[in-house]
């Protein structure tokens, strides 16, 4: 029994990490040395499992939230073009400019989604190499600099001196914080700060 008995409750917690609507918790850790290991490790890729299905179930919920939009506005300008409500040239120019550019960005949406979906695989091709952090935040906070002076958002940048190279992929870190302050753009409020800041920390090793 005091081994069986921790073993079976790994078992049922085991058991129920295949139910999507459980939400298992940790297995108390008792009985021999090596079955406490066993529990221990049990419990942390538990953990991991759960964490990844949230995050999977909140990444379905925003695609289609961010999908819903450009379908509704390609659906609403195709109905208009075809029950002739936009009747002039200049109308239907209008709509087939707005169906072409949510086009465009549907199409950027899905090529994020291969991308993260290949570095969820550890399939993607990244080009490792020496980048300098602080040029790169310099570089994405300058490209946003009119969408800033129109929404009254203020961006900073700041970073120690002699900032080492770090060894990365500069074109998929381009992309992350692009993405990032792109929102940040959206939802701060006028006379708001959005802020990037590169450190040292002296435990990372």
């Amino acid at each position: 029994g005091w081994i069986a008995n921790p073993l079976q409750k790994v078992v049922s917690a085991a058991r129920a990490l295949g139910v999507p609507s459980a939400e298992a918790k940790p297995v108390d850790v008792a009985g021999p040395r090596e079955v406490q290991q066993l529990t221990r490790a049990f419990n942390s890729m538990a953990a991991r499992v759960q964490a990844s299905q949230r995050s999977q179930r909140e990444f379905v919920a925003n695609v289609s939230h961010e999908m819903k939009t450009p379908l509704t506005s390609i659906q609403g300008f195709a109905q208009a073009i075809l029950d002739g409500t936009a009747d002039t040239d200049v109308s239907r120019a209008q709509a087939a400019q707005v169906i072409y550019n949510e086009a465009g960005r549907m199409h950027r949406m899905v090529l994020n989604l291969l991308d993260l979906a290949r570095l969820d695989a550890g399939t993607a091709d990244l080009k490792m190499s020496p980048m300098n952090m602080g040029a790169l935040l310099n570089a994405v906070a300058e490209k946003f600099t009119p969408q800033s002076q129109r929404t009254g958002v203020r961006i900073e940048v700041g970073m120690p001196p002699n900032l080492p190279l770090v060894v990365a992929d500069g074109d998929r870190m381009a992309q992350v914080f692009t993405n990032l302050v792109d929102n940040a753009l959206k939802f701060t409020p006028g006379g708001g700060v959005v802020s990037m800041k590169a450190m040292m920390d002296d435990d990372v090793h």
